[in-house]
């Protein structure tokens, strides 16, 4: 399969957070998959980032249209995606389901979603509506969200493209 890449240089300054292979392995074996191509290409190649141009990403949030925009992209590792996933869990929030991506510089996360009816896409909440929503009420819901998360894009290259500006 041909893959192609959009280049985060356009429209970031790359993490100093040094990727380590053995970090990725250890994430997916738990997982029990590999990650999505493009998130793990993207990982592999600058492990996270500060977004640095103007844009507008729109989602509904509670059935209300929002713009919300992404400020940093975080490393795999050294305080980063793993280590905020491993905080949520021992605070018994969330779910392993949702891998915390990036955030948008203040009050919400950006999600990796990694269940099966979801796996790829990404999906925005408020810090707020996500620390108050237990675990216990993800698969409660018919599509298996909370309410608090709000669908951004089918996967992180559209999502990139979104920053960007380009969203096809």
């Amino acid at each position: 399969m041909l893959w192609i890449f959009m280049n985060w240089l356009n429209i970031m300054t790359p993490s100093k957070t040094r990727f380590e292979l053995a970090v990725l392995v250890a994430l997916e074996r738990r997982l029990f998959r590999r990650l999505p191509e493009e998130y793990r290409q993207f990982i592999v190649s600058l492990n996270g980032g500060t977004i640095s141009v103007d844009h507008e990403l729109k989602t509904m949030l509670y059935g209300e249209p929002k713009e919300l925009n992404v400020r940093h992209i975080f490393p795999l590792n050294d305080s980063g995606v793993l280590d905020i996933q491993e905080g949520w869990r021992e605070s018994n929030v969330g779910s392993d389901a949702v891998l915390p991506i990036a955030d948008d510089g203040g009050t919400g996360f950006y999600f990796l979603m990694l269940d099966n009816a979801h796996w790829g896409q990404i999906y925005f909440s408020y810090k707020d509506e996500f620390f108050m929503t237990p675990p216990a009420e993800w698969a409660a819901i018919s599509n298996g969200l909370p309410s608090c998360l709000g669908f951004v894009a089918k996967d992180f290259a559209q999502f990139g493209r979104l920053i960007e500006g380009k969203s096809k």
